[in-house]
């Protein structure tokens, strides 16, 4: 009798405290020995193969040259350019709402 428990997988008990080890069968085994953590899936348009490994040679070699660092002679140009499409843009909206 002490070990008919063991053959019904679905009862939740084998003895609490000093009389056994705690629920340790079928599902309540699993409860007992889990962790449980919240998971999320949300498809993003980003959410692309190569942001997660293992990485591909191509993965890789896109990684490495999307985070090589900026030369600061491509950011004073970058920092030019922007200004110089900003200052166009404001220049646009204006004209156009004066001759609308």
């Amino acid at each position: 009798d002490t070990l008919v428990h063991l053959t019904n997988p679905h009862l939740p008990f084998g003895g609490v405290g000093n009389s056994g080890m705690g629920a340790y069968h079928g599902h309540h085994s699993f409860k007992a020995f889990s962790h449980q953590k919240s998971v999320m899936y949300k498809p993003f348009i980003l959410d692309i193969a190569q942001r997660y490994q293992p990485y591909t040679s191509f993965a890789d070699k896109l990684l490495r040259f999307a985070l090589r660092p900026i030369p600061r002679s491509w950011i004073r140009v970058l920092y030019g350019t922007g200004f110089l499409a900003l200052a166009g843009i404001i220049l646009a909206i204006i004209f156009a709402t004066k001759h609308h």
